[in-house]
């Protein structure tokens, strides 16, 4: 029988395939998918769950135990998707979790072809990246060692009922050994959002995560995806980091900005906060690793832009 974790500590629990396989209706409600795995809504006696089945990987049964061992430590964050459960009996191991929306912060910040389209507005955008960064400086903080996610991107925050950020995906995760300050680890992630020192030497430490995290800063407030070509092709950078840096340098921060911010309309103070989020994001993706700011010390600033936002200080 599958069981859930009640009390939230580390404990695994394995189910039947068929049991699952009824939990999430047959495979017939497909919520994402990427390289490597899929999700799936469904129901398990009552209780509203997904279910993460990998497929394609030569080391499926390795990355879901590695995802099991993180995501069960990251179960008691609220900020994280919970771990519920899991299945390795089968071929496709599968992962339960609780429940979530359809839609990733990638949906519905970039994703504008379809005619549901709603913009996110600028204060609920800043509002992740806060709920977003204290998961992280968790994961940094809370365990007897560091531990670099290396996966973070809009495409792993998913929503709970409740519009709360939820980051996900533990699967790359790695723990940095003792008395060291990087791990060494095959390189894995995706472009634009992996730090360049990890590509050009395979080693990883907390602050490829602050690279990630700028990043995804930089999607949030521009709404543009981390790699396009075609701003290359137009002579521009590939890369959103770079590309960003490269206007400011141009004097041309009004056309970073998401269109759908500025038609928010003004608010005390308004330009000046964009301007420290992307001050903030352009640290956080420094190419020196040395020069950018800690985990905690991006939340502690998401947070003060966040009190920026209501005029409670100024910067």
């Amino acid at each position: 029988m599958f069981k859930y974790q009640e009390d939230l500590r580390i404990q695994i629990y394995e189910n039947v395939h068929e049991e699952i396989k009824l939990a999430k209706n047959n495979f017939d409600e497909r919520i994402y998918h990427q390289d490597g795995y899929e999700l799936y809504k469904g129901v398990h006696k009552g209780r509203p769950i997904i279910v993460k089945e990998y497929r394609g990987l030569s080391d499926e049964e390795h990355v879901a135990i590695n995802e099991i061992m993180y995501a069960s430590g990251m179960s008691v964050h609220r900020n994280a998707l919970k771990f519920l459960g899991c299945c390795l009996e089968v071929n496709c191991p599968f992962l339960v979790f609780e429940t979530a929306q359809n839609k990733t912060v990638a949906n519905r910040i970039c994703d504008r072809d379809y005619a549901q389209f709603q913009p996110m507005p600028w204060k609920e955008r800043l509002k992740i990246a806060v709920e977003i960064a204290h998961a992280v400086v968790y994961l940094h903080t809370a365990f007897q060692r560091p531990i670099v996610h290396r996966h973070i991107k809009p495409s792993n925050v998913l929503f709970d009922e409740r519009d709360k950020a939820k980051l996900c995906d533990f699967s790359l995760c790695v723990s940095i050994p003792e008395g060291e300050s990087h791990v060494e680890e095959i390189l894995a992630g995706t472009l634009g959002f992996v730090a360049p020192e990890s590509i050009k030497t395979g080693f990883f430490s907390e602050k490829t995560d602050v690279y990630s995290l700028g990043t995804f800063l930089l999607v949030l407030l521009t709404a543009q995806k981390q790699f396009n070509l075609s701003r290359a092709q137009n002579g521009g950078e590939d890369l959103l980091g770079p590309y960003v840096k490269s206007q400011i340098e141009n004097n041309r921060f009004e056309e970073i900005v998401d269109p759908c911010i500025v038609a928010e309309g003004t608010w005390l103070g308004k330009e000046q906060q964009l301007k420290a989020v992307i001050s903030l994001a352009i640290l956080c993706v420094n190419d020196s690793e040395e020069e950018r700011p800690t985990m905690i010390e991006v939340a502690k600033n998401s947070e003060m832009f966040i009190e920026l936002r209501m005029g409670l200080v100024s910067l």
